[in-house]
C-alpha cells in the first residue's frame, strides 16, 4: 500500500496482473475489483483517475524519476466517453501512438488489456531478459466512504533510484 487506506480490500481495491510477451510487444493485463470507477481526468492527469500505472526499468539498474529511457505508463479504464486512456509521463506522450489500449467494465471493477511496443521502450526481447517493473493500481473514491488509495507491487525508493520488481521474459517453445 504506497498512500491511503483500504476499508474493504475484497470490494475496494485488489487486482490481478498478467504479462506476455512476443517480438513485437510486452502485453499487460490488468483485472481490477473496485467499487467505484471514476475517470474524469486525461491526458498527464490521468494519475489522479483510477486505473494503472505501469513503471518500467529496461535495463533494470534503478528508475531514475524523469529519466527518458525509464518508463511511468499510466493506463486509465474507459470513462463517461468509454475511451481508455494512456500516457508516459517521462517522455511526456500520449501512449495512443505505441500502446494498443483496450477495457471494459465488469461488475465490480474493470479489466484493462495493453500491447506496449519494444521499440518504444528500447529494448530487443529475448528469453531470459530481466526488465525492471512494478505495476500499481490507483483507487480513486469519493462517495462511498473509502479513501483514495494506491497498491503499488514492487518500488522501493533508494539513492540513486527506485528499486522495481524485476520480469523475465521466458520463451514457451520447445
Amino acid at each position: 500500500l504506497e498512500f491511503g487506506n483500504l476499508t474493504n480490500y475484497k470490494v475496494d481495491l485488489l487486482a490481478d496482473c498478467m504479462f506476455m510477451w512476443d517480438d513485437e510487444n510486452l502485453y499487460a493485463a490488468f483485472k481490477v475489483t473496485d467499487n467505484q470507477i471514476l475517470t474524469p481526468y486525461v491526458d498527464s492527469m490521468i494519475y489522479r483517475n483510477d486505473g494503472i500505472e505501469l513503471f518500467i526499468d529496461p535495463e533494470n539498474n534503478h528508475l531514475i524519476w524523469g529519466n527518458p529511457f525509464d518508463f511511468q505508463i499510466g493506463l486509465s479504464p474507459g470513462g463517461s466517453d468509454g475511451k481508455s486512456q494512456s500516457w508516459a509521463w517521462f517522455q511526456n506522450t500520449k501512449g495512443s501512438d505505441v500502446i494498443d489500449l483496450s477495457s471494459v467494465k465488469t461488475k465490480n471493477g474493470y479489466i484493462i488489456e495493453a500491447s506496449i511496443k519494444w521499440k518504444f521502450l528500447n529494448v530487443e526481447p529475448k528469453p531470459g531478459l530481466i526488465i525492471g517493473i512494478s505495476p500499481a493500481v490507483h483507487d480513486m473514491d469519493d462517495k462511498d466512504g473509502s479513501p483514495n488509495a494506491k497498491l503499488n507491487w514492487y518500488f522501493v525508493h533508494q539513492q540513486g533510484g527506485s528499486l522495481l520488481g524485476e520480469l523475465k521474459l521466458i520463451s514457451n517453445e520447445k
